[in-house]
């Protein structure tokens, strides 16, 4: 008789009851902030983006610094040749405009 004939034959066996959850068969996992696994996953995105909040608000705090004030947006300087360019003909287009209008 091959194997797959004596599976068939086989009595189904009953599941296993449920252990009750003691202090011995119970697994202790690592707190979630401290598996990188959990940390790096999707699931903890809100936690990383707090995290980045709260540690220059703990730094800041801890060195005296109670309100602070924050300029959004990013700003490009120009090189001083350029700059200095853009300033004439800035200037040369006010003089123009202050010309015309004198009455």
């Amino acid at each position: 008789m091959n194997k797959a004939k004596k599976k068939a034959r086989r009595k189904p066996r009953a599941p296993k009851a449920p252990q009750p959850v003691t202090v011995e068969n119970h697994r202790h996992p690592k707190p979630p902030d401290e598996r990188p696994e959990f940390m790096s996953s999707g699931d903890a995105r809100a936690l990383r983006i707090l995290a980045e909040y709260l540690e220059p608000w703990t730094r800041l705090r801890r060195e005296g610094v109670h309100s602070t004030v924050v300029f959004f947006g990013s700003s490009r300087i120009l090189p001083p040749d350029i700059a200095r360019d853009q300033w004439q003909r800035i200037k040369g287009r006010l003089e123009k405009s202050k010309q015309k209008n004198r009455p």
